[in-house]
């Protein structure tokens, strides 16, 4: 645990039940230029992270997360909560809410995975959705993913019970479909508690065959809980792609004065 650190206030209550699995180009029009006029080249696409051209100086990832090759540190600007740190492959996709969904189109058109989150992210609104970030991720013809979500802590669960905590949250997944694997506890250098829960499961294949670990990261200083989401189709090994991802996450957090 950091003493010097406290989690930065929700800006605005994030609305909604927190979810073990969150519910989860345009064509030319013509011209009236002359002919012996180009037309205008199209503007890039905006794949910048929000505020990620002017960064908070203040915040820098931890210096305490070590992550191998191919890995790397990311601050998700978010004006609602503050920003947060992820991980994410050198070849991902980060999204966050409120960011254009062309750049995620891009790595992940055609799949299923595509097909069921497109229009759930098309209709999150940044005031109150309560998934903040996605990390799609090219796999061959897949993808995989890092979900981010956050929501008020309202489980009848002490917050540094970090078994009880996975325990409750398995409950959830099992009653939305899911058949939950396994619960653990997990060591974390984070701001406010030394260890977190997790769960793996696999999303009911009616809905979407995905096999998933989620962690869970409470926030007791603003009632909150975040969750990070590891996913991938069916049969992948979530050891491999997941471990330092999870490891990697903190929550938004400012010094004290």
């Amino acid at each position: 645990m950091t003493p010097s650190a406290r989690c930065r206030p929700l800006r605005r209550r994030i609305g909604g039940t927190l979810l073990a699995l969150a519910l989860l180009g345009a064509a030319c029009e013509p011209t009236d230029e002359p002919a012996d006029v180009p037309p205008e080249e199209p503007d890039e696409p905006d794949t910048a992270l929000p505020g990620e051209t002017d960064p908070d100086p203040d915040v820098v990832p931890d210096p305490d997360v070590e992550l191998p090759a191919g890995l790397e540190l990311v601050i998700v600007p978010d004006a609602q909560t503050g920003p947060f740190q992820l991980a994410a492959p050198d070849d991902a996709v980060v999204w966050a809410v409120g960011m254009p969904l062309g750049p995620v189109e891009r790595v992940a058109a055609d799949t299923e995975w595509w097909a069921f989150w497109e229009p759930r992210l098309a209709l999150l609104e940044p005031e109150t959705a309560n998934v903040r970030a996605m990390v799609a991720i090219p796999d061959g013809d897949e993808v995989r993913s890092l979900q981010v979500n956050v929501d008020q802590y309202d489980l009848d669960v002490d917050p540094d019970d970090a078994q009880g905590i996975a325990e409750a949250l398995a409950l959830v997944s099992e009653a939305q479909g899911n058949e939950v694997t396994a619960t653990r506890t997990w060591p974390y250098d984070g701001p406010e508690v030394d260890e977190v829960g997790e769960i793996t499961f696999s999303v009911d294949p009616e809905l979407l065959d995905r096999d998933v670990r989620q962690r869970f990261y409470p926030a007791p200083s603003e009632n909150a809980l975040w969750s990070v989401q590891c996913d991938g189709p069916s049969g992948t090994d979530l050891d491999v792609i997941c471990d330092e991802a999870l490891d990697a996450f903190r929550p938004p957090v400012v010094e004290d004065d």
